[in-house]
């Protein structure tokens, strides 16, 4: 796309024309047309830029995005590119199973102007209407502090705050200031907003959450999910390995339940042992049972949300141990994010 011909749609300049949306996938399939789609309809002005592993659908898109194909790199490599390959002051970046709200990009940029002293901006990316049970299970648990880092203002909307981590599913950042970063870790498979942000915090820059820039992000199914969370866990091994913070050390809290729960071993041989583990369990399980009542909407989907709140926080825990043992195969040999 030419960008001295992003303002010749209309002669009122909105905020999103100082924006360009990545868009990265491994191809482009409907949820990427989808993504494509409601981006040029709501944002007619902003530059979007389509990085591929490959190339297939490119003719659907074409008149609607710039499509690079990339070939087989990382997701952070795929943003640094496309940041590179556009000069707009602000950058937004959305997975390609995702979709923007209305006002998304501009309420973004509109706060990005009210608060100087924001380097980068993120919102909620809540459940898109009518999922299948499956994935409506996993959208339930993610509302969960139990389960998901910031949950109660990333998968449901909060207030106007500054925060610490957000995922790349939904951020918006100064462009200079991501260049000044040297972009996102393109060496890592995966958690590389994890880093990123940790390293934008410790810089001293800003991350403002506001609740009205908000994206709708398609859930994993269930099974897709274990494995989605497996790799979460070690993708946390490789992150805290660049950058250490509060954050990162508290992602680390499923290892050490799941090392708990080996120490049931123990009982036969210390007998006291089985009402702390078993006092421990019960605690837990009461927990994720009263969290999967709280958040959600039907008793029908209890037992679900439950199982998936298992899923969400012990998966990581063994994909972090596994990792550190050296048990866990790289994550592109099960999980692709694309899933």
């Amino acid at each position: 796309m030419n960008h001295s011909t992003c303002f010749e749609s209309n002669n009122a300049v909105t905020p999103h024309a100082m924006a360009a949306i990545i868009i990265p996938c491994i191809r482009i399939d409907p949820l990427t047309i989808k993504c494509v789609t409601k981006s040029r309809e709501l944002f007619p002005q902003a530059e979007i830029l389509v990085l591929a592993d490959v190339s297939d659908n490119e003719d659907i898109v074409e008149k609607l995005a710039s499509v690079i194909v990339t070939g087989p790199i990382t997701i952070a490599k795929k943003r640094n590119l496309g940041t590179q390959r556009t000069n707009r002051v602000f950058i937004a970046f959305i997975d390609s199973d995702a979709y923007p709200e209305s006002g998304w990009l501009d309420n973004a940029v509109e706060g990005l102007h009210q608060h100087p002293e924001a380097a980068a901006v993120a919102g909620p990316n809540v459940s898109p209407h009518n999922e299948p049970l499956s994935e409506l299970y996993v959208g339930i648990a993610l509302k969960s502090n139990c389960c998901a880092l910031n949950a109660h203002i990333l998968k449901r909307k909060g207030s106007l705050q500054f925060i610490e981590n957000a995922p790349s599913c939904n951020f918006i950042i100064r462009r200079d200031v991501y260049l000044a970063l040297g972009g996102m870790d393109a060496s890592l498979f995966g958690g590389e907003d994890i880093e990123f942000c940790a390293r934008l915090v410790k810089a001293g820059y800003r991350l403002l959450y506001l609740p009205e820039v908000l994206v709708y992000h398609k859930n994993r199914r269930l099974f897709t999910f274990i494995k989605q969370r497996l790799a979460f866990g070690g993708f946390i091994v490789e992150a805290i390995s660049v950058t250490s913070s509060v954050e990162l050390i508290i992602t680390l809290l499923p290892a050490f339940f799941v090392f708990f729960l080996l120490t049931g071993a123990l009982i036969p041989f210390v007998s006291w042992w089985k009402w702390v583990y078993g006092g421990t369990i019960g605690v837990y399980c009461a927990t994720l049972l009263i969290e999967s009542f709280r958040h959600s909407s039907k008793l029908l989907y209890v037992p679900g949300a439950f199982f998936a709140m298992l899923i969400a926080t012990i998966a990581p825990g063994i994909g972090i141990l596994a990792k550190r043992l050296k048990l866990l195969p790289h994550s592109k040999r099960f999980y692709r994010n694309d899933d």
